[in-house]
């Protein structure tokens, strides 16, 4: 019963926060879309693009391993932390560097200051990586009430850049690429803050335990290549073959089409720490299967009433400009 009653509590604070989230990166993503059109709205979202690929799949599930170390304390809390730390940190690096050679290629079709400005977002890679570390490791070891409240700090900055760039009236992408960099450095810089006060701990790189967390990491990594290919390998052929006006279009079809996914995330979010803390094996499986039910009846009822409103929605809210976004989303 306690525990049912602090599984009640996380999900609704976690459910809270994610609508929230929600709406805050709802309207600063219209702000974006009626200063920017359908052409700057498209050039953002390929910048955007790469250092979100490259923390979902570069980091190579040592994030998560770590938050499983940690949570199983089979390794010191100091040995996990600092191997964790420098792994992520040499994996930064390699991924930036490929990037920022291939990247040309990447942005193909896109105009030359989108390729330039996609590089400058490379340099976030390593604090962007390490963010990633206390992330997992907070949700992980079921701290939610930490991770909703630095997580909550994103929209807040995200939609506070927005808001200034109407304010100004700035139309120009440099505004919104140099904001996108100063607010994603300094929320990653909170969750590291708060990270080492928490642990308060100094270690060093240990192979032994390096070797544990790549083996828990890379099948996960692998696992989850699938997943990437299909939310994000349409646009990044997109951001090498189609034109950033049509790009915009499409981007905007995509993000109005996944914008009930951060309530019924909310319960995933919330069901991991609980079900990796049970050591029942016939309670886990319960605890799943009455979940995925109750996820699947509330994904359906949700997506039969933004279908019908989006024909009418996306014109109003985003503008007339992207009236053809309405079909695809």
């Amino acid at each position: 019963d306690v525990c049912s009653s602090d599984l009640g509590e996380s999900l609704r604070n976690t459910v809270l926060t994610n609508i929230a989230t929600m709406a805050m990166n709802v309207g600063a993503s219209v702000i974006c879309a009626r200063m920017l059109g359908p052409r700057g709205r498209g050039a953002f979202s390929v910048i955007q693009l790469w250092p979100i690929i490259a923390v979902g799949l570069g980091t190579l599930g040592l994030p998560r391993a770590a938050a499983y170390y940690l949570g199983k304390r089979r390794y010191s809390e100091s040995g996990i932390v600092a191997t964790a730390a420098f792994s992520l940190a040499a994996a930064a690096v390699l991924s930036a560097s490929a990037l920022y050679v291939f990247m040309p290629l990447l942005t193909a079709s896109q105009p030359r200051s989108v390729t330039l400005y996609a590089r400058w977002c490379l340099a976030l890679l390593p604090i962007l990586y390490l963010g990633s570390l206390p992330y997992f490791v907070f949700h992980g070891l079921n701290r939610l009430h930490s991770w909703n409240l630095i997580r909550f700090q994103f929209p807040v900055l995200w939609l506070a850049m927005h808001l200034t760039g109407y304010a100004l009236r700035r139309t120009d992408l440099g505004f919104y690429v140099a904001g996108y960099i100063i607010v994603t450095a300094l929320h990653n810089l909170t969750w590291l803050v708060v990270f080492i006060a928490h642990f308060r701990v100094v270690g060093r790189f240990r192979p032994g335990i390096a070797h544990g967390l790549f083996q828990y990491g890379l099948p996960l990594t692998l696992g989850s290549v699938p997943q990437y290919l299909n939310l994000r390998l349409d646009q990044v052929l997109m951001a090498a073959l189609v034109p950033p006006g049509v790009l915009g279009l499409y981007v905007t079809a995509v993000a109005w089409s996944g914008i009930m996914m951060p309530a019924l995330t909310a319960l995933s979010q919330v069901l991991f720490p609980v079900i990796l803390s049970l050591n029942d094996v016939s309670r886990q499986h319960e605890l799943l299967g009455r979940s995925l039910r109750l996820s699947a009846l509330g994904a359906a009822v949700c997506a039969a009433a933004l279908i019908l409103c989006t024909p009418s929605a996306i014109p109003l809210i985003y503008g007339a400009a992207f009236a053809g976004a309405s079909l695809p989303a």
